[in-house]
């Protein structure tokens, strides 16, 4: 039950940010959700137009809806899918700037994608 509610979680914030912040035609993004369990360090991840979440870390829904937003930031920081520039320098996450751009993202849009996701439920 908890996997299909973090699913639909992820879903509708997918949807929120699609429309809160576009998509790119020829780049659409998709979504995965894992619950592999060797994931235990990371929420999610965004490579070759998916983003996944890993659920054994990302196992709320308001973590869920986060990670999804963050993520998204990262599509939108690399509309063609390659995401070399964001591997291309040996950055911490800290200082790493494509990282603090999302984890800004984040922090001003959670409330409002929250809100949208839990109206939908």
């Amino acid at each position: 039950m908890k996997i299909q509610l973090l699913r639909r979680v992820a879903e509708l914030s997918l949807f929120w940010c699609i429309q809160t912040f576009g998509m790119f035609e020829s780049n659409p993004v998709h979504l995965n959700l894992s619950t592999d369990k060797r994931y235990t360090r990371t929420y999610g991840t965004y490579l070759d137009n998916i983003i996944n979440i890993y659920t054994v870390t990302a196992n709320s829904p308001r973590l869920v809806c986060s990670t999804v937003i963050h993520e998204y930031g990262h599509y939108l920081q690399f509309p063609d899918g390659n995401t070399t520039p964001y591997f291309s320098k040996s950055w911490s996450v800290s200082n790493n700037p494509y990282e603090v751009e999302c984890l800004e993202l984040e922090s001003i849009y959670l409330i409002n994608c929250y809100s949208y996701v839990k109206d939908n439920l």
